[in-house]
């Protein structure tokens, strides 16, 4: 259907809606208010063209808009057609304000109230006030009336998450749950979160593309626990998992009637439930978590729910004096990953990385063979050479292709964990950019060439950023990448205070940026420039993601990321009696980078100063903090406590080497003493992120046993721990001969030096 049709039919949907309609809005989110939805519930990008995964449509009797963020400005621009207009979140209007501000007073505003949040639609009610505004729950889903080729419902196995992954099982999980309810004065929990409710009863499922989960809601009582899903996918095994843990198994459409029966508390299952675990009552009341469990002399009264995630359809069924809006206790039990879903998480990465460092050199091959790229470590010019046939050509399709086959190969692959972004050039600008086989570019040895990429294991979901160069960067390219690479290495060795918000810490991958005049229009995972992070406090066992980057249109883009893990550490004060913590990476090949797992080289260090600190005085109590280390989830040696990257006096640019310091001639880099401080223990996550930056000449220092190395001594130098890895750890390297340059970056397991 046309632009012009789709949105005609809408209208005159909205005049014949009793009451009439006077706009219509229609969010991307599905009935769990979900980022990423499954094929049949994107309405949003039916109606509008626009593809990415966030966004809001408006359509009036004469205006059709639509708000987005800034990952999708360009790619907005690109996708609608001349009847729709771009709201630029941030820069214009919000959606509440323009309406409030635009439509007529008493205007009637609909929208399908399953796919918004409690907290949307008070924040839109509390703006239409003021005019006497008016929304409305629509009697159907208008989208969905005139979607004649609407996808059908698929039906997909729920599957059970082992507990060798999950790491606790579902009956400790509702104990705990329980406990929590007890302690907020409620006898239910409405659970809307797809993540949460894969979460608590241990599930997967494929309902939607690139992540493993199941269309269900749950509701959980002080006594019952229930389930609602299409019972299709229930296979006879998942039933009895269902029923030997005390949950029943109801359609989920019965969802809507059930809840309203916890108003008056009678709600009931059918199915008994099992005792609570030994290890509760052994506490005396307490769970395994040290929640209160003794219901004596407290009323439970209330209903909780979650205003960011309960749709404001099923708060309407509730009397919203005994509703307790606030968020779920799942969201931080689930954020908090137990010591099996860490170690889950650092061997998917592992094997991950593997297949990240694989297809680097499979390309970096590729682009010197077919394109005559001077290579990732040269910056020599792109040799003359016929381009390849058509059927031989590197597009973004076909090298996303072969990057998803070098994963497929790895244990407990499940697929990818989002579409990849496989971007070349100017393509790059576009931050979710997905490449079409249609209509892909080619890749060229002299532009700058952009991954994002991950993957669903078993035993957990990675997600990572390199952009590469194959052949002679620009000036500009190189200092735009050496601040996004700042930025990176800046958030990723941040300290804190326990308890800080992701808000708070956005700033510090931007600092590098702002000197040189850059910025970005996202933020990390839990670490965002929006103000709804501000709520979001980090804590120890949580991960988050590092990924400044620069995007200039029609030119290139240019992002780095690693997933990293936030862990306790040790700081000589403890202001407020808070604890602190600092961010570690753990980088993308595996093993965290510091010498054991209490602490990192860095409190080594340290601790010699502590004492000295302390006899000084201190303002708080002197009690051990919490330090919160970004462990990057992809670090290949162990062993190398520094890995420091230097670059060739002829390839530095201005920005390079103010920052490296340069003490042998042409060197840039070559005292690594200010280098090695500088990027600290967490470096040789790097390794994939840095294009044109290794020479053949010196290129790596490599520090061990907490020895800075020197890159003339034979002992340390790149070619000697090349030549020590192939010898000493031939099974895992990458297949490379020893005297190949790019060896190095080929190991992924701890080598035996």
């Amino acid at each position: 259907m046309a632009a012009m049709d789709t949105l005609s039919a809408l209208r005159s949907l909205m005049a014949s809606h009793s009451p009439p309609l006077d706009a219509l809005v229609i969010p991307s989110e599905d009935y769990h208010q979900s980022e990423y939805v499954s094929a049949r519930d994107k309405r949003r990008q039916f109606v509008s063209g626009f593809t990415g995964s966030a966004g809001l449509a408006l359509v009036t009797m004469h205006e059709a808009r639509l708000w987005t963020d800034g990952r999708y400005f360009l790619q907005a621009t690109q996708q609608l057609s001349d009847q729709w207009q771009l709201m630029r979140m941030g820069e214009d209007p919000a959606v509440e304000s323009w309406i409030a501000d635009n439509l007529p007073e008493k205007a009637v505003v609909g929208v399908d109230t399953w796919c918004v949040s409690i907290d949307t639609a008070h924040r839109w009610e509390h703006a239409f006030a003021r005019k006497q505004q008016k929304l409305v729950h629509t009697s159907k889903n208008l989208v969905d009336e005139i979607w004649t080729e609407r996808p059908p419902a698929e039906v997909n196995p729920v599957i059970i998450q082992p507990v060798e992954f999950s790491g606790r099982p579902v009956g400790e999980k509702l104990n705990d749950l329980r406990g929590k309810l007890i302690k907020e004065e409620s006898h239910a929990l409405i659970v809307t979160a797809l993540d949460e409710v894969a979460w608590l009863f241990n599930i997967r499922g494929t309902d939607v593309s690139y992540c493993p989960l199941v269309h269900a809601f749950a509701v959980v009582t002080s006594g019952d626990a229930f389930f609602y899903v299409d019972k299709r996918k229930v296979s006879p095994e998942v039933q009895a998992y269902m029923t030997r843990n005390g949950i029943e198994v109801r359609d989920y459409d019965r969802v809507g009637t059930d809840v309203t029966l916890l108003e008056s508390n009678e709600l009931t299952s059918s199915v008994e439930s099992p005792q609570q675990s030994e290890s509760i009552s052994s506490h005396n009341g307490s769970d395994s978590t040290g929640t209160d469990n003794n219901t004596e002399g407290k009323e439970c009264n209330f209903v909780w729910a979650d205003p960011g995630s309960c749709c404001y359809a099923l708060y309407s069924k509730l009397n919203a004096s005994e509703l307790l809006l606030q968020q779920s206790p799942l969201a931080l039990a689930k954020a908090l990953k137990n010591p099996v879903e860490m170690d889950g998480l650092k061997k998917c990465h592992i094997r991950d990385g593997a297949a990240v460092v694989q297809f680097l050199v499979w390309l970096d091959k590729q682009m010197q063979e077919l394109y005559g790229a001077s290579g990732y470590f040269s910056e020599a010019k792109t040799k003359e050479k016929e381009r390849p046939s058509e059927s031989n050509k590197l597009t973004e399709v076909s090298v996303s292709d072969k990057l998803e086959s070098f994963r497929a190969s790895k244990e407990h692959f499940r697929g990818l964990s989002f579409p990849t972004i496989s971007s070349v050039g100017p393509n790059a600008a576009i931050i979710h950019y997905g490449p079409d086989p249609k209509t892909c570019s080619e890749l060229d040895p002299d532009s700058i060439y952009l991954f994002d990429s991950g993957a669903q294991y078993a035993d957990g979901t990675t997600d990572i950023t390199r952009t590469v160069h194959f052949g002679c960067p620009s000036s500009h390219e190189k200092e735009s990448y050496t601040a996004v690479l700042k930025g990176h290495i800046a958030l990723g060795n941040a300290r804190f205070p326990n308890g800080t918000n992701g808000h708070a810490l956005d700033i510090i991958a931007r600092v590098p940026l702002w000197k040189d005049g850059l910025d970005y229009r996202h933020g990390p995972h839990l670490i965002s420039f929006r103000p709804q992070a501000r709520n979001v406090t980090l804590q120890a066992s949580m991960t988050v993601t590092d990924e400044p980057g620069y995007y200039e249109d029609g030119n290139f883009g240019i992002r780095l990321e690693n997933v990293l893990v936030i862990k306790e550490a040790k700081t000589p004060y403890n202001f407020g009696e808070k604890g602190s913590v600092r961010r570690r990476p753990k980088s993308h090949h595996g093993e965290s980078i510091e010498k054991d797992e209490d602490h990192g080289d860095d409190d080594e260090e340290e601790e010699g100063n502590i004492e000295e600190k302390r006899s000084k005085g201190s303002f708080g109590k002197k009690k051990k903090k919490i330090r919160a280390k970004m462990v990057v989830l992809i670090q290949p040696l162990k062993k190398f406590k520094k890995l420091i990257f230097t670059s060739n006096g002829n390839r530095s640019s201005s920005s390079s080497s103010s920052w490296f310091s340069s003490s042998k001639g042409d060197r840039r880099g070559a005292d690594l003493t200010n280098w090695g401080d500088r990027l600290g223990n967490n470096c040789c996550c790097l390794c994939l992120s840095m294009p044109q930056t290794v020479g053949d000449d010196v290129g790596v220092g490599v520090c061990m046993g907490g020895k800075r190395g020197d890159p003339d001594d034979p002992e340390t130098s790149f070619v000697a721990l090349r030549q020590k890895l192939h010898t000493k750890a031939p099974e895992n390297r990458a297949g490379l001969a020893p005297d190949n340059k790019h060896s190095l970056f080929c190991y992924w397991k701890q080598a035996a030096l």
